[in-house]
């Protein structure tokens, strides 16, 4: 069995030493890089940040959300310690179930 988490039920993440906002259905998953692009759309360079950790901090894996109107915020997945989340609307797994 595993803690299934679905990324657009997380109110909050515990990273840095506090707990910070994630704005409804903001949050997500991907690789952990900083890119240079120029218009349109195109990106000249691009800087995997996961080679500047150690292998087995898995650092290539990045979370970034919203954390108000046109202010995010990005850090390497193994940042964050903890997740708040809220199941909407939805049936609690079986193993809720007393």
């Amino acid at each position: 069995m595993s803690i299934a988490i679905d990324p657009s039920d997380i109110t909050s993440v515990f990273a840095l030493g506090q707990w910070h906002y994630v704005a409804p259905n903001s949050f997500v998953i991907d690789a952990y890089e900083l890119v240079r692009a120029t218009p349109p759309h195109r990106c000249d360079d691009v800087v995997p940040l996961g080679q500047f950790y150690s292998d087995e901090k898995q650092a290539h894996m990045g979370a970034r959300w919203l954390v108000g109107p046109g202010v995010e915020m990005a850090l390497p997945l193994f940042e964050i310690k903890a997740y708040k989340f809220e199941r909407r609307n939805r049936t609690p797994p079986d193993e809720y179930m007393v």
